[in-house]
């Protein structure tokens, strides 16, 4: 019997062509719209979710407070110290390791390479996190000062054809001159992780450049610090011990002014992308339905070629159920042809998507084989949504008006289609009025007068020499031809300001603190 439907399915197609092309290219549209939404969606959602101890690693964040007790500001890293005095304070229920992100002038036989996703790390962030070896020993990678650990493709990018390990990279970093060895090299992190690099330094070698000095100042809130608490430990347990740490450590009261959170850190991208990612899903599933509605509208609108077949198969002995299962059959077909040309939509689309939104979404059936599942229950939903009302309409006629008497549509079934119809339209200009409104928001951003120009200013990486001999440096950049004027900044605006100074105004006779940030550059 299913043999006989998807024949008589497949001749109808054949017998239907403009209908049955329109069908499927609608129907492949909206399948495309929806599959890439779908995939980047799952891209999001996926972040970090490679590392084997996921669920337990706690990224630890700095709040500071007026004197209300509201949050002014907070900051995704906290000083270098609290890193190694949770480890001091609380050894048997958890680990920590900090990681510094910096950029590096580094040079191999003369070549010389800018990297800006140098990163410095503790050793034990190789056991909070999971990165997969291809060359050296990641146990002793990180333990001495000058070790390093590269990404693949840097390896590549050195040493081409060579082994990497033990080779020698020079670096110039603070002023200073050395060398880095290669201790270990690894797979290439996946895009969608908040942990990113290309080359992974000891901890220590930093401890050295940067000074004790540096690492013992509280204000320096830009050190990524990670906890790992062991299998089955309460979080609250730990996250309650950390007001009893801040009194300790920074000063009786100081919780009246700044606190530590513990954040669940696969939970942190989720968190920040949930709006978007549910608001993108909506407009799939709109794009999507917009197709189904197309396909119904289609499928109604051919019923009187098929009443004859319908009202013969009745009276032959076809139950309702049967002509309902042709129809939905006819409409799986249809939706599979469009669900092909839609995976060839994607595959052509995804390098321009991915180049606008800065992913890497893409479609892997071998490494990916849950994808297969996803997408197959995308065509079989789509399939019943489109030729579900279809196949009980015209399976519902009887006979007998169907073949003695010139059959109309019915008014209630008008209606229905005036509705759909309407419901699309709606649907359709809700959508092309907020793309033309995005449109329009970024060429504002895009041509925006800034008051200055952009092109015309670069911008140097401050180094101590510069640091210490502001002058000399701007009397000598001035000297150039092509160079107008030259200034000093302690951040590069307008990025963002994480200094602030305490400030007092001058009210009723007296200095009064102010209960709000004000930040300096």
């Amino acid at each position: 019997m299913f043999k006989n439907y998807f024949k008589i399915a497949f001749r109808n197609l054949l017998k239907h062509k403009y209908y049955s092309i329109i069908n499927i290219l609608g129907l492949s549209a909206g399948m495309a719209c929806f599959i890439i939404i779908f995939l980047y969606a799952r891209y999001q959602v996926g972040y970090d979710n490679f590392h084997e101890n996921k669920d337990r690693i706690y990224k630890l964040n700095r709040l500071f407070l007026d004197e209300d007790g509201h949050v002014n500001f907070k900051t995704s890293g906290v000083a270098p110290q609290i890193g190694p005095l949770l480890q001091q304070d609380f050894p048997n229920i958890l680990q920590t390791g900090r990681m510094f992100y910096s950029s590096q002038l580094l040079s191999y036989k003369n070549k010389y390479f800018k990297e800006n996703r140098f990163c410095y790390a503790d050793p034990e962030i190789l056991n909070i996190f999971s990165f997969q070896v291809i060359n050296g020993n990641l146990a002793t990678a990180l333990s001495e000062p000058n070790y390093v650990i590269l990404t693949e493709e840097m390896a590549n990018k050195y040493f081409r054809d060579e082994n990497p390990i033990n080779k020698i990279i020079q670096f110039q970093s603070f002023d200073q001159k050395g060398e880095l060895i290669v201790k270990g090299v690894i797979k290439n992190i996946p895009s969608n992780s908040r942990i990113r690099f290309d080359f992974l330094c000891s901890f220590k070698t930093y401890e050295y450049l940067a000074g004790q000095k540096t690492l013992n100042n509280w204000s320096f809130n830009n050190y990524n610090t990670y906890v790992l608490l062991p299998p089955n430990y309460r979080v609250n347990d730990f996250i309650s011990k950390l007001d009893p740490f801040v009194e300790k450590h920074i000063g009786k009261d100081s919780t009246k002014w700044t606190k530590l959170i513990a954040l669940k850190f696969i939970d942190i991208h989720k968190s920040e992308m949930r709006g978007y990612i549910y608001i993108l899903l909506a407009i799939a599933g709109f794009v999507l339905l917009l197709s189904c509605i197309n396909f119904i509208n289609l499928s109604t609108a051919q019923t009187m070629t098929r009443l004859k077949e319908v009202g013969v198969r009745k009276v032959v002995g076809a139950a309702r159920a049967q002509l309902f299962k042709q129809f939905i059959i006819e409409s799986m077909l249809i939706a599979f042809c469009a669900f092909l040309i839609s995976l060839i939509l994607v595959e052509y689309i995804l390098p321009e998507f991915n180049q606008l939104f800065y992913s890497n979404v893409s479609i892997n059936f071998i490494e990916d084989y849950q994808l297969i599942f996803y997408l197959l229950g995308i065509l079989m939903l789509t399939g019943f949504i489109s030729g579900c009302y279809p196949a009980l309409y015209i399976s519902s006629f009887h006979p007998v008006k169907i073949l003695k008497t010139h059959f109309v549509n019915s008014h209630k079934k008008s209606k229905l289609r005036k509705v759909l119809v309407i419901l699309q339209f709606t649907i359709s200009i809700y959508l092309i009025i907020n793309i033309i409104t995005i449109s329009k928001q970024m060429d504002y951003v895009q041509r925006a007068n800034l008051s200055f120009k952009q092109d015309h200013i670069v911008f140097l990486p401050m180094t101590d020499y510069i640091r210490n001999h502001p002058d000399i440096v701007k009397q000598e950049l001035l000297q150039q031809i092509n160079i107008e004027n030259v200034t000093l900044s302690s951040r590069v605006p307008p990025g963002r300001l994480n200094d602030n100074m305490g400030a007092h105004v001058f009210k009723e006779n007296s200095f009064v603190d102010l209960n709000f940030r004000i930040p300096y550059l």
